[in-house]
């Protein structure tokens, strides 16, 4: 119930119960519709005269009690009329609903109306979840209001050392959006972290994760004297040079050091099988920013796999050839040694030489005239791998 010649100005919610604020009527009061403004729009309000304006019209004074919600300064009623209408702008807030109120003044007296802004959906979003720490990788953050803003508004930035992002970021007017790039420099901490984006003094954060730069190794097992091709890739590209040191537990293996470039997240090296090396595994194993990433792999031994003669059987003092090959081919001059049990019936050369990119060599057999058939035997050897051929010597 309102008593006769007062009016209804306010209203205040209390659980189940509803206050009435009443109040004598002023001779210029304000209406907002709607009485809710969302952040970064406007709304259109109403200043109505207790009587018609008088000639010329009647100027109302028009304010507000916070910067961030925006009046004219006047606004004029026509005529004989009682009523007249104006804009309200408000600014992006955060967080939380606020409300505000309008002020009119006319004839010596101030009238309120209270504004309620709301913050609707302000959404911050991220292009990726996760950062590596000291790479060359980036994310983006959206800000997304509820609406397009009616004046250019500058958002404030923050974020923990290390992290690196705008101070500031402008949003123009009738945007609904703006985005800002985020880094993370090699000392950024580590696991989850927030960016905070705000504006006069009110934040909302978005969350990320940075990770630490990391190293994966690849290797592929060879035999010995070979040439192996291994791979060291990281989670990231870089900015600078980054050195990964590569391990082995092979002292004739190594150390290595792989350098990846900026603007690259990975490097390949070359690791030398040693040529005398036996059949065995090695650990091989790649260090970065205290993690290691270990693969394993197997050398073969390169042996002697065929020793044959041109030959079987030949008359004392006509020459032949012998044949011996190694497995692989080799990457270094490969040495042989040859033995005849027999030189005096036939001979070879003490020892034979396989050329780097060969994986055999072919040498003379020098025979001699002989009484009796005499059988020889050869001996082809290498890193304890051994051979025989047989040939006939005929008188």
């Amino acid at each position: 119930f309102v008593p006769n010649g007062f009016s209804q100005v306010s209203s205040i919610w209390a659980s189940d119960f509803v206050f009435w604020a009443i109040r004598a009527p002023f001779a210029a009061e304000s209406m907002v519709s709607p009485q809710s403004v969302p952040s970064g729009n406007s709304s259109v309000g109403t200043v109505t005269l207790k009587d018609p304006a008088p000639a010329g019209g009647a100027v109302v004074s028009l304010s507000t009690s916070d910067p961030v919600l925006h009046v004219p300064a006047f606004v004029t009623v026509p005529e004989g009329e009682t009523t007249a209408s104006f804009g309200i702008a408000a600014d992006a807030e955060f967080f939380f609903t606020r409300f505000r109120k309008v002020f009119t003044t006319y004839a010596g007296e101030t009238h309120e109306a209270f504004v309620r802004i709301t913050t609707g959906d302000v959404i911050l979003t991220t292009t990726r979840s996760t950062l590596v720490a000291g790479s060359d990788q980036s994310l983006l953050v959206k800000v997304t209001f509820n609406g397009p803003m009616t004046v250019p508004i500058v958002l404030d930035v923050s974020a923990p050392a290390g992290i690196r992002v705008p101070a500031t970021v402008r949003m123009p007017a009738g945007k609904t959006s703006v985005s800002f790039r985020v880094t993370a420099d090699a000392d950024a901490p580590l696991n989850r972290s927030y960016i905070w984006v705000g504006y006069q003094g009110n934040d909302r954060p978005v969350e990320i994760s940075v990770v630490p730069l990391q190293a994966t190794l690849s290797l592929s097992s060879g035999y010995a004297g070979q040439v192996v091709t291994g791979l060291v890739k990281l989670n990231a590209g870089v900015t600078v040079d980054t050195i990964v040191p590569v391990s082995t537990d092979d002292p004739a293996m190594g150390p290595y050091s792989v350098t990846i470039a900026p603007g690259t997240n990975g490097s390949a090296f070359s690791m030398y099988l040693p040529i005398d090396a036996t059949t065995h595994k090695v650990v091989a194993t790649a260090s970065l920013n205290g993690m290691d990433s270990v693969k394993v792999m197997t050398v073969t031994a390169n042996d002697l796999s065929t020793f044959t003669l041109s030959a079987s059987s030949i008359r004392g003092g006509n020459p032949t050839t012998g044949t011996v090959s190694i497995r692989y081919p080799v990457t270094v001059d490969t040495t042989v040694t040859l033995v005849s049990n027999k030189s005096f019936a036939a001979a070879v050369p003490a020892t034979v030489t396989i050329l780097a990119g060969s994986k055999s060599v072919t040498f003379p057999i020098t025979t001699f005239r002989v009484g009796i058939d005499k059988l020889v035997k050869f001996t082809a050897s290498r890193n304890g791998k051994a051979l025989s051929a047989y040939l006939t010597v005929t008188h």
